[in-house]
């Protein structure tokens, strides 16, 4: 999964190195100073509103913990207990949102069309006065879909339900506005550009005490980097090179992308083939099947309606913002030998 991530370049390690060593007392003026300059700084990378609220907690995990923590209070209160999420949440998520169905929650999951967007009439369909939270990721990293949060947002404003949106995984990828996004809750991590796991809520109230001066600060200077990295451009050139090159695969089928999705994700699929088995023989190649903090990949087409041919030999590509068309041809002709050597076999069983 190596590319889903901007690598941090020495100079900003420099940066996090002074950051650390800078002798500054946690609790004094200037500590306090370069922590709301840094935070005004992230808000004005994001476009965030100015009455915007930032909490920054040690870990993403922590992050989703407060926010969900934060809905079942108020659902005690008020009684609205259902939940609604995309049947696409990756894993992370989820697991969070199962402990919450343990004290009382309810999950309904929100039916996906082909593409991986959300479906908008199924939406409509679970909304109630008992729904008090529609939560769901900008952007899914496996299969590259952009939710359309503008649409969704109109559709929960009529009946005051809560939307949190999770934008670790479009960081870099695509210009982010949070004035438009709308959401109560925004939650990001720079884990995604390996970064320290810290993670930001940005929302209308403060869920937790700040960290020091040094992490805000560094978390500040690699968001701007990779917000304003040129990943988003050279992958989107690479991407159509490296669809053209896929589709003279014979047997070799590509996933439809919605219009608005990631720069650098291919998901490809090659009739005849064992997905792990492809995944083996293409060991050290930036392709992902799913697992750890997503869904499987297979399981996730076979939810939003794949057949299970496509599914079971579905591969999602990364392209990073280092690659060029000759190490583009390159995979091109390890994937050829890898899906040749997989079908002289399967013949033999």
């Amino acid at each position: 999964m190596s590319a889903f991530f901007h690598p941090l370049s020495e100079q900003l390690l420099e940066k996090k190195h002074l950051f650390e060593k800078h002798q500054i007392a946690p609790d004094s003026l200037e500590a306090k100073k370069l922590i709301e300059a840094g935070y005004e700084r992230i808000k004005q990378t994001l476009k965030a509103p100015k009455n915007a609220v930032i909490s920054m907690m040690p870990s993403l995990q922590q992050a989703l913990f407060r926010v969900y923590d934060h809905v079942f209070e108020n659902a005690i209160k008020t009684g609205k207990t259902y939940i609604l999420v995309p049947q696409t949440m990756p894993r992370l998520l989820l697991e969070k949102l199962e402990k919450l169905e343990k004290r009382g929650c309810i999950l309904h999951f929100i039916k996906c069309h082909k593409d991986g967007t959300i479906d908008l009439e199924d939406l409509e369909k679970h909304l109630s006065y008992r729904t008090s939270l529609v939560t769901l990721c900008l952007a899914d990293p496996l299969l590259g879909t952009i939710q359309e949060i503008k649409k969704i947002q109109e559709k929960l404003a009529p009946l005051d339900i809560l939307l949190h949106v999770d934008v670790t995984y479009a960081i870099g990828k695509f210009d982010i506005d949070l004035k438009h996004i709308e959401a109560d809750f925004v939650t990001f991590s720079l884990e995604a550009i390996n970064s320290p796991h810290h993670a930001i809520v940005i929302g209308k109230e403060l869920l937790e005490e700040r960290m020091f001066y040094h992490d805000v600060q560094f978390f500040d200077t690699a968001l701007y980097a990779a917000v304003h990295s040129e990943c988003a451009l050279s992958c989107a050139l690479l991407r159509n090179y490296f669809v053209k090159q896929l589709n003279m695969i014979e047997g070799c089928s590509i996933f439809s992308h919605p219009p608005l999705s990631l720069p650098n994700c291919v998901i490809a699929s090659f009739l005849g083939c064992d997905q792990e088995a492809l995944l083996y023989l293409l060991e050290g190649l930036d392709a992902s099947i799913g697992n750890g903090p997503f869904q499987d990949l297979k399981d996730m087409l076979l939810n939003i309606g794949h057949p299970f041919a496509f599914a079971r030999s579905s591969l999602s590509f990364q392209l990073s913002e280092k690659m060029t068309k000759d190490s583009i041809d390159n995979l091109i002709e390890k994937i050829k030998c890898a899906v040749e050597k997989l079908r002289r076999a399967s013949c033999h069983l």
